[in-house]
């Protein structure tokens, strides 16, 4: 393994891995995704389903929608799982 490493081959393939590779735009919600998922969703929706709407993870969906309580758009009610995430 270290001469195949030595040998700068794995370098290589990464690099050529890297260069090949199609390029994704990275899917990142924003605030205004979240208003319209919960618009969508018929103005709540708990945190499962933002997830699924809009594919974002829940420690970055967490950031927004707390961000979205302390701006007034949006009210979160209940605590832990049962937390619902409700426009204002």
């Amino acid at each position: 393994m270290i001469a195949f490493i030595r040998r700068k081959v794995l370098a290589e393939l990464l690099a050529r891995g890297a260069e090949g590779a199609p390029e994704t735009p990275a899917h990142r919600a924003g605030e205004g995704q979240i208003l319209e998922v919960l618009a969508r969703l018929g103005g709540n929706a708990a945190m499962k389903d933002l997830t699924r709407e809009t594919g974002e993870r829940p420690e970055r969906l967490r950031e927004l929608l707390r961000g979205l309580a302390a701006s007034g758009r949006l009210e979160r009610r209940g605590e832990r799982f049962h937390a619902r995430y409700y426009l204002t």
